[in-house]
């Protein structure tokens, strides 16, 4: 549902609607058509619609994904971070329409439902793919789905709560530094000393599983030495038992060449 208007030129948001305003001239800043509002009855939220069916969807929205939008402009005004809400962002003849765009390209995704992997990358790429800076804050603590992935990208998960920003373990955070914490520059840093880390646990990992190796194929050749031969073994069980250990696990893995006879040699 649209949240904001174009009126004499300039943006009009749903939350400042009241019954005076039903006859002003809104227009869609997406498409130039004309809107009308929608004030509360019932359940539902100040929005705009538009007068004749619009060429694009307006997915519905809930109380707290308006609160976030709102909440996040005041913010930024705060700042005095010149900011907007729904914007369009347009790019060889696709687009996204943004929930907060603030200093023209630091977009804010705010997130209160459930979203899929494949929505959340599409969007994102775009946005980075065209040079935003993306953010994503979500409304409640595991309702979209995106807490664990978020991390695996090297993104830091925000939330918004009681008309503040908080991290993951619930520790405030200002507009300024989350604005820097997913910065371009920090975010490269993030992912070299994520590479750091993963390269450190393959090569640990690689260390003790050769280490297991030897120490069992120290065992084995252990249990080899130390199992006496019968009387009476032929010499081919002998040189199995030599080879392929007395519990049957081969211990020296070498296949010798065949060395053919002169004899041999003349037939061909």
């Amino acid at each position: 549902m649209p949240s904001r208007a174009i009126l004499n030129g300039e943006s009009f948001y749903a939350w400042d609607l009241t019954e005076q305003d039903r006859e002003r001239g809104f227009i869609c800043p997406q498409c130039g058509e004309i809107f009308i509002i929608v004030l509360p009855s019932l359940n539902i939220i100040k929005h705009f619609r538009h007068k004749s069916k619009a060429t694009h969807d307006w997915k519905p929205e809930s109380q707290a994904h308006l609160t976030m939008k709102k909440s996040l402009m005041e913010l930024a005004d705060s700042y005095e971070y010149p900011c907007e809400v729904e914007v369009k962002i347009s790019h060889d003849g696709a687009y996204r329409i943004a929930d907060v765009l603030i200093k023209e390209k630091i977009v804010v995704e705010c997130q209160c439902s459930k979203i899929s992997i494949k929505e959340y990358e599409e969007r994102t790429r775009f946005y980075q793919d065209n040079d935003y800076q993306i953010i994503w804050l979500l409304g409640r603590r595991e309702t979209s789905g995106l807490d664990h992935r978020i991390v695996q990208d090297y993104f830091d998960v925000f939330y918004y709560e009681e008309d503040s920003i908080c991290n993951q373990v619930g520790d405030r955070i200002f507009l300024q530094d989350l604005i820097m914490l997913t910065s371009g520059s920090v975010l490269r840093d993030k992912r070299e000393a994520q590479k750091r880390i993963e390269q450190e646990n393959r090569e640990r990992l690689e260390n003790e599983y050769f280490t297991r190796m030897r120490n069992r194929r120290s065992r084995l050749t252990h249990t080899q030495s130390t199992t006496p031969i019968k009387r009476g073994t032929s010499e081919k069980e002998k040189t199995w038992r030599k080879n392929w250990g007395a519990n049957g696990l081969f211990i020296y893995p070498i296949i010798p060449p065949i060395i053919m006879s002169s004899k041999n040699e003349s037939n061909h």
